[in-house]
């Protein structure tokens, strides 16, 4: 059963009939499958689920997979990444080669590199592969060292920059994961929602203690998502408030604005509002202790 949003492309050969048939009743199938799902859960209801879900980008962005590798596989690397990038240097539509970039990311959060999609009809007058390479080596014609085998590991999200035409994308493509994913996160991290369903921040589940007594996992009112807007500017943190925190001003558990929270306001509570869409990544800022986590059910029924 498919899932994900399809973008424009070429058409297909002409099928044989018999196989156009047998097409059209698995997409039926499907269908009613979906329809079945979405009544039990939220969106889907059988395991082994393969899609592909294109991204648009416009300026910075955080993105991430919603699918594992055919097979389970949790490591994707660049190579796997697909852009609608021109490959005929005659368009120039979509993904800017040589421009458009991932951008890399400490556990700090300071900048480390870019790295940009060269096509063939560049890479090809150097002898080189067509790839991803690191920026300042692509301006400086060394094609020596290709970055394809780079590795994103499946639940953490990747930094973009585009040219901000709005017309470019990135396509995932896989398995959705039949249960539940668990992410390590430790100091200034890019996490994705893996789940092939849209989720709001009341649903991101954490390891943070709840008792105000261990101390250990993501830290009380000082872990925090942060909000960034697309250029890429700070727009606020959001901290999770406990109830044994919250009860004492008559508030419930769950997420506030983290300048609000430090002037014990909470009267506006964010886990509602805040939402992210399937493959739609957000940056958390963590204590660094290694031992914070955030995870994410399964879109699938029967997580």
């Amino acid at each position: 059963m498919p899932f994900g949003n399809v973008s424009e492309g070429e058409k297909p050969d002409r099928v044989p009939e018999k196989q156009e048939k047998k097409m059209k009743k698995l997409m039926i199938a499907a269908t009613l499958a979906a329809f079945c799902g979405a009544v039990q859960a939220d969106g889907i209801s059988s395991a082994n689920t393969v899609g592909y879900r294109s991204k648009p980008l416009n300026n910075f962005q955080f993105v991430g997979s919603t699918f594992t590798g055919v097979g389970g596989s949790e490591t994707m690397t660049y190579g796997n990444l697909k852009t609608n990038c021109d490959l005929t240097g005659e368009v120039g539509d979509g993904w800017q080669a040589m421009s458009d970039a991932v951008v890399e990311l400490n556990a700090n959060g300071s900048f480390i590199r870019k790295a940009v999609f060269v096509p063939a009809y560049i890479a090809g007058e150097y002898n080189a592969e067509a790839g991803w390479y690191d920026e300042l080596a692509a301006i400086d014609e060394d094609y020596s060292t290709p970055l394809d085998a780079t590795t994103i590991t499946f639940g953490l999200g990747i930094q973009t920059a585009t040219a901000g035409a709005g017309d470019a994308a990135v396509t995932f493509a896989g398995e959705v994961k039949p249960t539940a994913t668990v992410t390590d996160v430790n100091g200034f991290m890019i996490v994705a929602n893996c789940a092939e369903k849209t989720i709001k921040l009341d649903q991101l589940i954490t390891n943070c203690d709840l008792t105000g007594e261990l101390g250990t996992g993501w830290q009380a009112m000082s872990d925090a998502v942060v909000e960034l807007n697309e250029n890429g500017s700070f727009v606020r943190k959001v901290v999770f408030v406990p109830a044994y925190i919250a009860g004492e001003y008559n508030a419930e558990a769950g997420w506030y604005d983290e300048l609000a929270a430090i002037d014990e306001d909470y009267s506006s509570p964010l886990g509602q509002s805040i939402e992210f869409a399937p493959g739609e990544a957000f940056q958390v800022a963590t204590a660094a202790a290694g031992d914070a986590t955030v995870s994410f059910k399964s879109a699938l029924a029967n997580e």
